[in-house]
Protein backbone atom coordinates (compact mmCIF):
# COMPACT_ATOMS: atom_id res chain seq x y z
CA UNK A 1 0.00 0.00 0.00
CA UNK A 2 1.32 3.26 -0.92
CA UNK A 3 1.10 6.17 2.00
CA UNK A 4 -0.98 8.80 1.76
CA UNK A 5 0.90 11.83 0.12
CA UNK A 6 -0.83 15.25 0.40
CA UNK A 7 -0.14 18.18 -2.59
CA UNK A 8 3.15 20.36 -1.24
CA UNK A 9 0.62 23.25 -1.28
CA UNK A 10 -1.71 21.66 0.99
CA UNK A 11 0.77 20.52 3.28
CA UNK A 12 2.47 24.14 3.17
CA UNK A 13 -1.48 25.81 3.96
CA UNK A 14 -1.54 22.83 7.08
CA UNK A 15 1.97 24.21 8.42
CA UNK A 16 0.74 28.27 8.19
CA UNK A 17 -2.85 27.35 9.38
CA UNK A 18 -0.92 25.56 12.41
CA UNK A 19 1.04 28.23 13.08
CA UNK A 20 -1.86 30.94 12.58
CA UNK A 21 -3.67 28.55 15.53
CA UNK A 22 -0.86 28.78 17.99
CA UNK A 23 -0.63 32.72 17.52
CA UNK A 24 2.48 33.06 15.39
CA UNK A 25 0.01 35.23 13.30
CA UNK A 26 -2.14 36.65 15.39
CA UNK A 27 -5.93 37.55 13.82
CA UNK A 28 -5.41 41.25 12.59
CA UNK A 29 -1.68 40.74 11.67
CA UNK A 30 -0.55 39.97 7.93
CA UNK A 31 1.50 37.00 6.78
CA UNK A 32 4.83 37.11 5.14
CA UNK A 33 5.37 38.58 2.02
CA UNK A 34 5.13 35.43 -1.11
CA UNK A 35 8.63 36.10 -1.34
CA UNK A 36 9.30 35.64 2.24
CA UNK A 37 7.31 32.69 2.87
CA UNK A 38 9.54 31.12 -0.81
CA UNK A 39 12.37 31.34 0.94
CA UNK A 40 10.72 30.36 4.49
CA UNK A 41 9.82 26.99 3.10
CA UNK A 42 12.37 26.96 0.42
CA UNK A 43 8.78 26.23 -2.22
CA UNK A 44 8.22 27.90 -5.62
CA UNK A 45 6.10 31.25 -5.44
CA UNK A 46 3.30 28.88 -7.13
CA UNK A 47 3.15 26.82 -4.11
CA UNK A 48 3.04 29.80 -1.51
CA UNK A 49 0.09 30.98 -3.61
CA UNK A 50 -1.73 27.77 -3.84
CA UNK A 51 -1.24 27.17 -0.01
CA UNK A 52 -2.45 30.77 0.28
CA UNK A 53 -5.75 30.10 -1.90
CA UNK A 54 -6.71 27.18 0.18
CA UNK A 55 -6.45 29.57 3.46
CA UNK A 56 -8.85 32.03 1.86
CA UNK A 57 -11.29 29.73 0.67
CA UNK A 58 -10.56 28.32 4.67
CA UNK A 59 -11.61 31.86 5.36
CA UNK A 60 -8.39 31.88 7.70
CA UNK A 61 -7.09 34.95 5.39
CA UNK A 62 -8.11 37.75 3.37
CA UNK A 63 -6.13 38.91 0.55
CA UNK A 64 -6.40 42.23 -1.31
CA UNK A 65 -3.91 43.01 -4.45
CA UNK A 66 -1.35 45.30 -2.88
CA UNK A 67 -2.06 45.89 0.60
CA UNK A 68 -0.95 42.21 1.46
CA UNK A 69 -2.86 38.66 3.34
CA UNK A 70 -4.54 39.35 6.86
CA UNK A 71 -5.32 37.15 9.32
CA UNK A 72 -8.90 36.72 9.81
CA UNK A 73 -9.69 33.91 11.64
CA UNK A 74 -7.25 31.60 14.22
CA UNK A 75 -8.92 28.58 13.32
CA UNK A 76 -10.92 27.54 10.41
CA UNK A 77 -15.46 28.06 11.07
CA UNK A 78 -17.36 24.96 11.37
CA UNK A 79 -19.24 24.60 8.10
CA UNK A 80 -22.74 23.35 6.99
CA UNK A 81 -24.01 22.71 3.89
CA UNK A 82 -27.51 21.93 2.66
CA UNK A 83 -27.53 20.47 -0.80
CA UNK A 84 -31.13 21.29 -2.64
CA UNK A 85 -31.65 19.76 -6.31
CA UNK A 86 -34.63 21.21 -7.75
CA UNK A 87 -36.55 23.84 -6.79
CA UNK A 88 -39.57 22.00 -5.08
CA UNK A 89 -36.81 21.53 -2.06
CA UNK A 90 -35.62 24.90 -1.78
CA UNK A 91 -39.45 26.00 -1.63
CA UNK A 92 -39.91 23.24 0.93
CA UNK A 93 -36.96 24.83 3.08
CA UNK A 94 -38.04 28.19 2.76
CA UNK A 95 -41.98 27.19 3.38
CA UNK A 96 -40.23 24.75 7.02
CA UNK A 97 -38.15 27.37 7.78
CA UNK A 98 -38.71 30.92 10.09
CA UNK A 99 -35.74 33.76 8.86
CA UNK A 100 -34.90 36.44 10.99
CA UNK A 101 -33.10 39.09 9.87
CA UNK A 102 -30.53 40.50 12.28
CA UNK A 103 -28.24 42.99 11.26
CA UNK A 104 -28.48 45.49 8.21
CA UNK A 105 -26.44 47.84 7.32
CA UNK A 106 -24.63 49.85 4.65
CA UNK A 107 -21.18 49.29 3.58
CA UNK A 108 -18.93 50.73 1.08
CA UNK A 109 -17.46 48.61 -1.67
CA UNK A 110 -13.81 48.21 -0.58
CA UNK A 111 -15.53 46.98 2.66
CA UNK A 112 -16.81 43.46 1.72
CA UNK A 113 -14.60 40.53 1.90
CA UNK A 114 -15.37 39.69 -1.48
CA UNK A 115 -14.87 41.64 -4.71
CA UNK A 116 -18.26 43.72 -5.58
CA UNK A 117 -19.10 45.27 -8.73
CA UNK A 118 -17.94 48.47 -9.43
CA UNK A 119 -21.09 50.39 -9.58
CA UNK A 120 -22.69 53.84 -8.26
CA UNK A 121 -25.10 51.66 -6.31
CA UNK A 122 -25.35 51.41 -2.39
CA UNK A 123 -24.05 48.10 -1.12
CA UNK A 124 -25.68 46.43 2.02
CA UNK A 125 -24.52 44.05 4.31
CA UNK A 126 -27.21 41.99 6.13
CA UNK A 127 -26.77 39.22 8.77
CA UNK A 128 -29.91 36.66 9.09
CA UNK A 129 -30.84 33.37 10.64
CA UNK A 130 -32.78 30.43 9.17
CA UNK A 131 -34.69 29.13 12.25
CA UNK A 132 -36.53 25.07 11.89
CA UNK A 133 -38.70 24.47 14.66
CA UNK A 134 -37.59 27.80 16.80
CA UNK A 135 -34.02 26.41 16.39
CA UNK A 136 -31.25 28.59 14.59
CA UNK A 137 -30.45 25.80 11.31
CA UNK A 138 -28.28 28.28 9.24
CA UNK A 139 -26.69 31.64 9.23
CA UNK A 140 -26.72 34.07 6.53
CA UNK A 141 -24.17 36.66 5.78
CA UNK A 142 -25.29 38.24 2.30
Amino acid sequence: MLPDRKPLYAALAEKIAQSIEQGAYPVGSFLPTETQLCDQYRVSRTTVREAVRALQDLRLVSRRQGSGTIVISDRVPGKYVLEIDAIPDLWQYVEATELKVGTTRKIARDQALVPLPDNSGEWYLIEAVRFLDGKPLAWKHV
